[in-house]
């Protein structure tokens, strides 16, 4: 298992990379060992309702936590691909291990405004750096 860094491949499916992230930040939070036993409940927060929703339909168990400005998720009808099943059973996977339950909680995305609006605004802001320096380290220079 890697922990942190970029996600391991590309597809062409948003779903998938959203879902890709997600499980990799998992994975990095029981690595770094920032899960404690008094920790009963893992939030995990999306600007991509696809993704959210293709993991309630992965274990029906899973919470939404709505905010006021999020859309609901309901788990999906269609039968997921390969990599969507995947990706939340690696997630599913580190909540199992260590020991929480789930909840999904839809942020609206590329929006100005107030709310929820900032979570997606940092994530975005840090995915955009991460990804200028694995280009800088992959043509050569120093990331």
């Amino acid at each position: 298992m890697t922990a942190g860094g970029p996600v391991d491949s590309w597809h062409k499916s948003m779903c998938v990379l959203e879902l890709a992230a997600l499980a990799l930040a998992m994975e990095t939070a029981e690595a770094r060992r920032y899960f404690r036993a008094s920790d009963a409940l893992v939030l995990l927060q999306s600007d991509n309702l696809s993704a959210l929703c293709a993991l309630r339909q992965a274990h029906p168990a899973i919470q939404e936590n709505r905010h006021a400005e999020g859309a609901r998720t309901f788990p999906r009808s269609k039968k997921p691909c390969e990599r969507i099943c995947e990706c939340t059973g690696r997630i599913l996977a580190v909540a199992d291990r260590q020991g929480v339950a789930l909840s999904v909680r839809h942020v609206r995305g590329h929006k100005d405004g107030g709310g929820r609006n900032w979570v997606n605004r940092m994530c975005d802001s840090l995915a955009k750096e991460g990804r200028r320096a694995a280009e800088r380290a992959n043509a050569g220079g120093v990331a």
